[in-house]
């Protein structure tokens, strides 16, 4: 057997996954806010939590930016999603009631992830699994859009379904990094 070209890891591997240490503590803090009664119901105000989120996003960014930087020059549609990825993930995390953006955000993703699956960078499981995992999120996202502002606040499936999946985010985007680019990927690049 023949194995496959030599991968050298990138160092930056670890910072997506920081941020999902941040992101996780984030969400502890929202679940933790006081919780606030209004017309439609009560929930945990969340925005002390706003900080950790706003990091957690930018830490995701560099690594979002690692595999942009890798993509081959002729990837274009892949590395404009991803440099659209990378400013509006940390925007995003400032206004998360903005589902418009998310919905953006996670398409950029999504295109940048199936741009450097084409180009060895990243495996297929990994798509694969942020696929599936955001593909929720995603659906969620663009039917709050046509729903009542209030309509997702007041399901139980909110915190579960619309939230936690983002974790494969940080881990498939840290895993790549660790995974390493092919050998003449990452000389051509660095």
């Amino acid at each position: 057997q023949v194995g496959g070209p030599r991968r050298l890891a990138d160092r930056f591997w670890y910072v997506p996954l920081v941020g999902l240490a941040a992101f996780a503590l984030a969400l502890l803090v929202m679940v933790n806010g006081p919780i606030v009664r209004d017309g439609y119901g009560e929930y945990p105000d969340g925005m002390a939590a706003l900080p950790l989120l706003v990091l957690s996003f930018a830490l995701l960014s560099v690594g979002l930016l690692r595999i942009v930087d890798r993509l081959p020059p002729e990837a274009t549609g892949s590395r404009v999603a991803g440099s659209v990825a990378i400013v509006i993930g940390p925007l995003w995390a400032f206004m998360p009631w903005m589902f418009p953006i998310l919905v953006i955000f996670l398409a950029c993703v999504l295109c940048l992830a199936v741009g450097a699956r084409r180009a060895g960078i990243m495996p297929t499981w990994g798509v694969v699994a942020l696929t599936a995992a955001l593909i929720i999120p995603l659906v969620l996202s663009v039917a709050s859009l046509f729903l009542p502002w209030y309509a997702l606040r007041t399901t139980d499936l909110e915190p579960l379904v619309l939230v936690a999946p983002f974790c494969m985010l940080w881990v498939v985007i840290g895993g790549a990094l660790r995974r390493g680019f092919p050998e003449g990927v990452a000389e051509a690049s660095a």
